[in-house]
């Protein structure tokens, strides 16, 4: 009798080379979702995404248009007051 190539159901007991493979085989369009929801979560937990060159600039958006990936980064106004 042949072997069955058991794979276990992708979820939080995965690898993480299960959860690269999975997100290698996303559109880019659901890996931008996934980043955008992903950079909410984090900001309401009070974590911000700063750009390195110009630190009053906070990461808001991560969009694809025309084919090409844009991301968005607004000045932080609370840096602004301090």
């Amino acid at each position: 009798m042949a072997k069955r190539n058991k794979r276990k159901p992708f979820g939080m007991n995965s690898s993480l080379a299960d959860a690269t493979q999975v997100m290698r085989q996303l559109p880019v369009s659901a890996m931008l979702s996934s980043i955008e929801m992903q950079i909410d979560i984090l900001r309401e937990r009070g974590v911000e995404i700063r750009d390195w060159e110009h630190k009053d600039r906070v990461l808001r958006q991560v969009r694809m248009m025309g084919g090409k990936v844009y991301f968005l980064a607004a000045e932080d106004n609370k840096a602004k007051e301090d």
